[in-house]
Parts: C-alpha cells; structure tokens; sequence
C-alpha cells in the first residue's frame, strides 16, 4: 500500500478511532462508499466543519444494535486524507492490509470537489493551530507538533495535483518539449483509418506537442486538458481549425458518454491518471472497434558520449533532490486485463542535439525539475551547463518514441 508506514502509522492510522473506522468500513460490505455517508453515519456532518472539539457524541449504530463511537474527530479527517490519497495512488485501498480481519478486502472512498475542500480546510487548521485540537490531551506538545508535520505532508500530496506541475511553466513547456515523430503520426493515421468521418479524443494535449497531425485528417478533434494555461495556449494555437475543441477538466470525472470516439490517445500524459481508471475509462468511451494510441520517448545520450553521461550523473548524485519526485506507475501493456485487443508496440527513431543553455531550458520542463529543491537548483542547472561546456557544448540524444496500439 503507498500509505503504509509512510502515513499509516502511529499518529494516522494508529489510534482507537482508526480502528473503528476501519471496522465500519468493512461492516458496509460496499465497494465504494462516499465521505458524504462517513459523515452522515458518524454525526460528522453536524459539526460543520469544526473538528476542534465536538460538544456532541458521534457514533455509528450497526444495523445489528452495535454503537461504535469515535473520540477525536479530527483523528477520523486525517484518516479518511490517508484513505483518500492511498484511493488517488491506486484505485482503492485494501482494508486486510490495514486490519487483517476485515470481512471485505477492497474498497473504493470517494468525495465531491465541496467534501475535498472540507477536509483540505480542516487539515491545513489543525496543521496551524495542533494544540487547540481536543486530541491534544492525548499527546505531548511536541508530538502535537510531530503530528502537524505529517498532517501536513499527507495534506500537500492530496490536494497538491501533480498533474497539475507543468501548467505552472506554460510557454517554457510549449517552446521546448519534445514534439515526437511524424512516421509516428503516420502510422496512427494508417492503422485507425482516421479521417474526417471519426471521432477522436487526446487526453493531456499539453500544449498541442501530438496535435496538429490529428486536425489535419480533418476529424472531429476533442482534446481534455487539466491545465487551465496549458489549455489557454492549446486554444490560441489550434482554435483556426473548424475541426478543433478542447475541455479544461479533469479526464477522470469527466462524463464522456459511452461510446463516443473511435481514437483515443495520448502523448505521455496518459501515465498520469491511475492506470486502472485509464484503461477502464477508455474502453468505455471507444466505441466498438475503436483504438487506443499510447506514445512516449525514451531518450539516450549516454551512447553519443559516455564521459559527459558520467559527468551529468555526478551532479544529479550531488544536487538532485525534487520536492516532488515522479512516481508515476503505469504499465503500457497491461490493456489486455480491462478487455482490449494488444496490437502490439512499434518503435520509431530520431536524434536531438542542444547547446548547454538550451538543454537547461529543456529540462526545466521536466516534472521532477519544476519542484527541484530551491537551495539546490542553481548548482545543480549550473553543474549541469559547466558539463556540457566541458565537452564541446553540445549534447545529443538517440531517441525512441514507443507506441502502443489496442483495439476494444
């Protein structure tokens, strides 16, 4: 499980009141239960939104007479945020793996943007003010304070969307990221016979990097991007075409109907959304026979020049250190376990070459780079640049750009 140890532990996840929820959980017997129903069922609902100290008692009462109270509401808020995030990061959480007696194993919580902004709210409060909270008794001062600190890490990784990194450097990112292979196109083209008669959807666009060779065939483009920036400049550059569209909103809860499109792809944006809701998502929004194109590149420079790879690796094993890492998991050839037809992966070939300034701009338009360490990025980009400058101020990439075709 993601939140195991690093937040199910002693002060998430730890106490009498996480056991309960967990048995309630469990008790439900539901694959998917809503904060909303939490809420409603604990008496959560009529503190409205001051889990400082409730002068109510809040308690569950079994359909079978048996009354499971909590004690600290604000210690339910934190585990239901680590039950949220452990939902974002892979699906669902698995109750046997926090409590091995649970009676059902798998469950999915969800929440409405309005209960997402309660909780934030209630987590960033406590995170100022601990000590104010009745679960205080309980717990030292600087426990207290120990507690706040991970609240607060539990807090940023649930509402700070990743996703979101690259919308914060929006004409970096449309001047310098990588626009992929033209023979890759073609080949999308050729194999989803996609013309004007289609139906096709990008998801993540960017700003329009796999774009225009779709528009081109003359089909009913539709592109959804989460980025409001990004989606700004996808816009001002395509919006010419009559055959253009593009939605600022979030791929997961956007309610695409059922069998809409006969093309759904993505351009290394697809790696990003949990990979179960992907796949399932998309298959449900493919119309019968239609494909599924998944790209992304893999660059080499380490081939061209091994002595310049060596020095780049000695500066990221010095300076490195993102306040974001990328952990992104998403297996581009497990299609086939939510019903689609692998047709296989091709790869296709090109080369790169950039001045040390120039791959500095590039690489700040990597997720990772964006949330470097701030007292760590002026040596490690300058690090960076004195290496390329050492080896004749130029470094080149062999570049693989992977595609991956399935058809419903």
């Amino acid at each position: 499980m993601y939140i195991e140890d690093k937040y199910w532990n002693d002060y998430i996840g730890g106490s009498d009141d996480s056991l309960t929820l967990v048995e309630y959980l469990a008790g439900k017997q539901k694959e998917e239960i809503a904060v909303g129903e939490i809420f409603s069922d604990f008496g959560l609902d009529r503190l409205r939104g001051d889990f400082k100290s409730p002068d109510i008692p809040l308690e569950y009462t079994t359909p079978e007479g048996w009354e499971m109270p909590l004690y600290y509401a604000i210690d339910v808020i934190m585990d239901l945020a680590a039950l949220l995030l452990e939902c974002k990061m892979n699906g669902h959480v698995d109750l046997r793996e926090l409590e091995g007696e649970a009676a059902i194993s798998i469950v999915r919580i969800t929440a409405t943007p309005e209960e997402h902004d309660l909780i934030n709210r209630a987590l960033a409060d406590f995170v100022s003010a601990p000590l104010t909270y009745d679960i205080s008794e309980m717990c030292s001062e600087e426990e207290m304070w120990e507690m706040a600190g991970i609240c607060e890490a539990l807090r940023k990784e649930l509402y700070f969307d990743k996703r979101l990194v690259f919308d914060t450097i929006p004409e970096l990112f449309d001047k310098w990221r990588v626009r992929y292979s033209q023979e890759l196109f073609d080949h999308i083209v050729k194999e989803c016979s996609l013309d004007r008669k289609k139906k096709c959807l990008e998801i993540g666009p960017g700003t329009g990097q796999a774009t225009e060779f779709a528009l081109k065939t003359g089909c009913d483009y539709c592109a959804i991007e989460l980025g409001t920036h990004l989606a700004e400049i996808l816009k001002r550059k395509y919006d010419k075409f009559e055959n253009f569209q593009v939605i600022n909103a979030d791929f997961e809860i956007y309610p695409f109907e059922s069998g809409q499109f006969d093309l759904v792809y993505s351009a290394a944006a697809i790696q990003w959304i949990n990979e179960e809701i992907a796949y399932k998502k998309c298959y449900s929004i493919l119309k019968d026979h239609g494909y599924l194109a998944m790209c992304y590149m893999c660059g080499d420079y380490k081939t061209d020049d091994p002595a310049l790879f060596e020095d780049i690796q000695q500066i990221y094993d010095t300076y490195f250190v993102s306040e974001s890492p990328y952990k992104q998991k998403f297996n581009y050839e497990d299609g086939e376990k939510y019903g689609f037809h692998y047709l296989g992966r091709k790869d296709f070939h090109g080369r790169r070459s950039y001045s040390a300034d120039e791959y500095i701009e590039y690489i700040k338009t990597h997720s990772d780079h964006i949330t470097l360490r701030e007292e760590n990025r002026n040596p490690f980009f300058h690090g960076i640049r004195d290496a390329i400058l050492n080896h004749g101020n130029n470094i080149s990439f062999q570049d693989t750009y992977v595609l991956h075709l399935y058809q419903k």
